[in-house]
C-alpha cells in the first residue's frame, strides 16, 4: 500500500469517527424526508449563478416541463420565481436564521420572507435544517401564507469512508459539509427518489469576484443572476463563527472543498441508481457530466 493510500485511510478513519459522533449527538433520527412517489422521476435544481440568465434566455421554460424545481436563497426575489413556480425551495446558511445577521444579509433576507409571503400562490415545500426549527422568522411564513410547508433536514456535516458517508446520507441523517447551498439541494432530491437530476445556474466562479484590499482584507463581490445590472459592494468573507475575515489561501482551500464534494456525492448518487447533469452554460463543477441544453431545446421545441 502506497503512502498516499495510507494517509487517506488515516484521514477517512479520523472523519468517519467524528462524523459518527455527531450524527450520534446532533442529528434528530425521527425525520419526514420520505421517498416521493410521484408522477416524474426528473428535477431541476436552479443555483443562482449569472449562467442561470442566459440558460433563461434561451427557452429554459420549455425543458422545465413535467419536471420538478428545486430554488435555493434569495430566488424568491427574481420575476422568475412567480413565472417558475418551483416546487421546493431551500435554505442552508445560518445567516437566514441567526438571530443578529450583518446589514446586508438582513435586507435580503427581510426581501426573501416577504416575496415568499406575497407571492406564493401555489403550493411549496421549503427545506431548512433542524438546527432553524424554533426560528420565528421561518415559522411565521407558513403562518403567513398556507401555500408554504415546512421540512426539516440533518445538516450534521458527514465526511469519511464511502460506506459510512452514504449510510448517513440515504437515512437522511447527515450531508457532506455543506460549503454551498447545492450541496445538501443535490441530497435530498437523490433522496427523494429523483433519478435524473439536471443543475442549472450552479457556476462556481466566486474567485473570479474575489478582491484583495490595500489592507489585505479578503472581499468579493455576491454576483447572481438577478441583480446582473447592479453596482455591487465588496463585502469581506468572514468566518461565522470567529468574524474573522478569511485569508486568501483559506478561501481556495474552502472552493477545493467544494468541488470535491461534488465527487462525494457523484458516488452517491449511483447507489441510488440516479444520474446528476450539469447543464449551466458556464461553470467550473466538472465532477458532474456536462448538458447542452441549447442544442436539446433547439432539437425538440417544436416552436423552434
Amino acid at each position: 500500500m502506497n503512502k498516499e493510500k495510507v494517509k487517506e485511510n488515516i484521514e477517512n478513519t479520523f472523519y468517519s469517527i467524528i462524523s459518527i459522533g455527531k450524527v450520534l449527538k446532533n442529528s434528530k433520527f425521527f425525520n419526514d424526508i420520505k421517498e416521493l412517489k410521484g408522477s416524474t422521476n426528473e428535477c431541476v435544481i436552479l443555483g443562482n449563478g449569472p449562467s442561470l440568465r442566459d440558460s433563461i434566455k434561451n427557452d429554459l421554460k420549455y425543458f422545465l416541463e413535467n419536471k420538478k424545481i428545486f430554488c435555493v436563497n434569495a430566488f424568491a426575489v427574481s420575476k422568475e420565481f412567480v413565472e417558475l413556480k418551483p416546487d421546493y425551495y431551500l435554505f442552508a446558511d445560518p445567516g437566514w436564521w441567526v438571530e443578529k445577521p450583518r446589514d446586508t444579509v438582513k435586507k435580503i433576507r427581510e426581501d426573501v420572507f416577504n416575496a415568499l409571503i406575497d407571492k406564493t400562490n401555489w403550493q411549496m415545500t421549503i427545506f431548512i435544517p433542524f438546527e432553524a426549527k424554533d426560528n420565528l422568522l421561518l415559522n411565521d411564513l407558513i403562518l403567513k401564507n398556507k401555500n408554504l410547508k415546512l421540512k426539516f433536514y440533518n445538516k450534521v456535516s458527514v465526511m469519511g469512508f464511502p460506506f459510512i458517508r452514504n449510510f448517513f446520507y440515504k437515512h437522511n441523517l447527515g450531508i457532506p459539509r455543506a460549503q454551498n447551498v447545492l450541496i445538501p439541494t443535490l441530497i435530498l432530491a437523490l433522496n427523494l427518489g429523483f433519478k435524473k437530476i439536471y443543475l442549472f445556474g450552479a457556476d462556481h466562479s466566486w474567485h473570479e469576484n474575489l478582491v484583495l484590499t490595500e489592507q489585505n482584507v479578503l472581499c468579493f463581490k455576491d454576483v447572481h443572476f438577478y441583480n446582473e445590472n447592479e453596482v455591487l459592494e465588496l463585502i469581506p468573507i468572514k468566518n461565522n463563527i470567529t468574524k474573522k475575515t478569511f485569508t486568501v489561501h483559506e478561501e481556495f482551500y474552502s472552493l477545493y472543498i467544494t468541488l470535491k464534494i461534488y465527487f462525494f456525492i457523484k458516488e452517491y448518487a449511483k447507489t441510488k441508481n440516479a444520474v446528476i447533469l450539469n447543464a449551466s452554460s458556464k461553470t467550473y463543477i466538472d465532477a458532474f457530466d456536462r448538458l447542452d441544453i441549447k442544442s436539446i431545446v433547439h432539437n425538440n421545441n417544436p416552436k423552434k
